[in-house]
C-alpha cells in the first residue's frame, strides 16, 4: 500500500488529536510511513492518551494479520520509546516481522534494559524473525550478534522473569549455534511449565530431527497444552519420524490438538500421509471437516512441490 500523502497524514493526525481513534480505513493510512511521516507522527504522539495509543497499536496488529500488504513497522517504531509500558508492549508485538536493522537493534536493547518485564518479553518474542534472518545470513553480522547476545542473556539469566526467559528461548531456537541445544535441553527439563513449553516451541523452530523423540514423548502428555505444542513442533520439523505420533493424536479428546496434528501431517506430506488423510476424510472428526480438507490439500502440495511424490 502506498504511503499516505502529507495532506492525508495531517488529517489523520488531526483526527487522532481530537478523538484519539481512527476508523479501520484511516488506520490503514498509517501503513508504509516514510521517515518524514514517522517524524510527524512522533511529534503528535504525546498528544494522544496512552490508552488510545495502545488501542491504535493493537488494532494495527489485527489489521496487519488480516492484510499482508499493510506494514506498520514505522508506526510501531514511533511507540517503542513511549513512556507507557503497555504501549511499548503493544508496539513490540506489531514488530514481529520487522526488517529494519535499527529497529531490530532497538528491540534487542529493550530485551536487555527495559524496566518492564512485559516489554522485555514482548521484545524477545518480536526478535524471532530476526533470528531466522540471522540463521540464513540475511541479517548483518553486527545486528545478528546484538540479537543473539540479548536473547542468550535473557534466556540464561536465572534472575530474569520467567515469561522473558521463555520468550527468549522460543525466539533463539532457530539459531544453530553450539550452545543452543544445551539451552533447549535445560529448559525442557525445567520445573516451570512456561520454560518447558518454550523448549518444545524452540525444538520446532530449530527444525532439527534430534528433537523428534522428545516431542513424541510430549505427544502423549497428560496435559493437552503439551500435546498441542508437540504436534505443532513436529509439523515444523517435518520429519517422517513424526508421522506416527501425529497419527495417534488424531484420536485426541481435545479438538485443538487434533487440528494441530492434522495441519502438521499436511506440512510433512508424502504419499503415506496423503493415504492417512484420505482415510480420515472418509470419517472426519465431527466439526473438523474443513480442517481435514485443508490438511489434505497441503499434503498434496508439499508432496508435489517438495519432490516427495516418488517416496
Amino acid at each position: 500500500m502506498a504511503s499516505a500523502p502529507p495532506r492525508q497524514l495531517s488529517q489523520l493526525l488531526e483526527t487522532l488529536r481530537s478523538t484519539g481513534t481512527l476508523s479501520a480505513a484511516e488506520l490503514a493510512g498509517l501503513s508504509d510511513l516514510s521517515r518524514e511521516e514517522a517524524d510527524a507522527l512522533r511529534a503528535a504522539w504525546p498528544d494522544i492518551a496512552p490508552a488510545d495509543r495502545e488501542s491504535l497499536l493493537t488494532r494495527a496488529l489485527e489489521l496487519a494479520e488480516d492484510n499482508v500488504d499493510l506494514d506498520f513497522a514505522r508506526f510501531a517504531g514511533v511507540a517503542l520509546d513511549d513512556t507507557s509500558a503497555p504501549v511499548r508492549r503493544a508496539a513490540a508485538r506489531v514488530l514481529w516481522e520487522v526488517e529494519d536493522r535499527i529497529v531490530v537493534a532497538r528491540l534487542a536493547q529493550m530485551v536487555r534494559s527495559d524496566d518492564d518485564e512485559g516489554v522485555r518479553a514482548a521484545s524477545a518474542a518480536a526478535l524471532a524473525h530476526a533470528v531466522v534472518r540471522a540463521e540464513f545470513e540475511s541479517l548483518d553480522r553486527e545486528t545478528a550478534e546484538l540479537v543473539t547476545t540479548a536473547l542468550r542473556g535473557a534466556a540464561e539469566n536465572a534472575a530474569e522473569a520467567l515469561d522473558v526467559r521463555a520468550a527468549a528461548i522460543e525466539s533463539i531456537g532457530a539459531r544453530s549455534l553450539p550452545w543452543i541445544n544445551t539451552l533447549i535441553n535445560d529448559a525442557y527439563y525445567a520445573e516451570d511449565d512456561r520454560l518447558r513449553i518454550a523448549a518444545i516451541r524452540a525444538m520446532g523452530a530449530s527444525a532439527s530431527e534430534r528433537w523428534v523423540e522428545y516431542l513424541a514423548d510430549q505427544a502423549v502428555s497428560d496435559d493437552p497444552e503439551f500435546r498441542f505444542e508437540a504436534a505443532q513442533s513436529l509439523g515444523l520439523i517435518a520429519s517422517d519420524e513424526g508421522i506416527d505420533p501425529l497419527v495417534a493424536l488424531l484420536d485426541d479428546e481435545d479438538l485443538e490438538v487434533v487440528t494441530a496434528a492434522l495441519f502438521s501431517l499436511g506440512e510433512i506430506g508424502g504419499e503415506d500421509v496423503i493415504e492417512i488423510l484420505m482415510r480420515v476424510k472418509a470419517e472426519p472428526p465431527e466439526g473438523l471437516e474443513e480442517e481435514v480438507d485443508a490438511a489434505l490439500e497441503m499434503a498434496r502440495f508439499v508432496t508435489t512441490e517438495g519432490g516427495r511424490n516418488s517416496e
